[in-house]
């Protein structure tokens, strides 16, 4: 009897607590908050995932920028401009018949605004007088006169041998002959024959710096090469003899030439 009495008072106790398991919180909640529960999961793991994928992007992105500019440099090893004992010219501009009094007044006051002096090179065939009568050799003529001794003087100052070269970019833009000017300079100085050749024409005020962007471009490709850009333009068979105010202007265009060269090398 008294140990019925005792077991009355436990179960009675209101301080002691039955060992009943109680059921997982998800599935005792009511639906709409498991539906609310499952969504805010699902968006923590899309949210997971796209910071995942932009961080693996990045990395991605930093590396490829990291291996392309990683020991790699460009450097300007030389440059030589033309030049050449010069003759005066000042008789060209007052042999033409064509200008009157106000085509010298315009044309000495372009001259003294752009700084030309008698002391600008000109072709040979207008300071000898057959300006209005130009032929190929003419060109060809002029072309030989700058390009020679300005790669004779680049090779010379550089100590770089001709066969070393691994890129050649020639522009010239109002001359475009057949066989072109760049294999005129292969053959002259007997490069390499897998010496990778560019003759640029066409391409106005912005020849050079489109001669030096495609150098740029082919050094993401090709490592540790040596390229020689040879820029110019051609003036005998371009001259201008009327006495027109909008083309007289072209005068300004003088003859010379510049070689740079650029050397690429992959540190180790």
């Amino acid at each position: 009897m008294r140990n019925a009495i005792l077991a009355a008072k436990v179960v009675e106790n209101p301080h002691v607590k039955p060992h009943l398991k109680s059921p997982p919180p998800l599935l005792s909640s009511p639906p709409s908050q498991k539906k609310k529960l499952i969504k805010q999961l699902m968006e923590l793991a899309l949210l997971s995932l796209f910071i995942l994928l932009s961080v693996v992007f990045l990395l991605t992105l930093l590396r490829n920028i990291h291996d392309r500019n990683k020991h790699k440099q460009c450097y300007l090893i030389d440059y030589v401009c033309f030049k050449l004992p010069t003759d005066l010219c000042g008789e060209i501009v007052r042999r033409n018949k064509l200008l009157g009094v106000p085509d010298y007044r315009f044309l000495l006051k372009v001259i003294v605004s752009s700084g030309l002096g008698e002391n600008t090179y000109g072709p040979r065939n207008i300071i000898v007088g057959d300006e209005t009568s130009p032929a190929l050799s003419d060109s060809l003529t002029e072309m030989d006169e700058c390009f020679d001794p300005t790669l004779d003087s680049l090779f010379r100052k550089t100590e770089v041998r001709p066969s070393e070269v691994d890129v050649l970019v020639v522009n010239v833009s109002m001359f475009s002959p057949s066989p072109s000017l760049s294999s005129r300079i292969i053959n002259r100085y007997k490069m390499r024959e897998d010496t990778k050749v560019f003759n640029l024409a066409g391409m106005g005020c912005s020849a050079s710096l489109i001669s030096l962007d495609l150098v740029q471009n082919l050094f993401k490709c090709y490592k540790n090469k040596l390229a020689v850009v040879v820029t110019s333009e051609s003036i005998a068979p371009n001259w201008y003899s009327g006495n027109h105010r909008s083309m007289q202007p072209e005068l300004l265009v003088q003859v010379g030439a510049a070689a740079i060269s650029t050397l690429h090398t992959v540190r180790s």
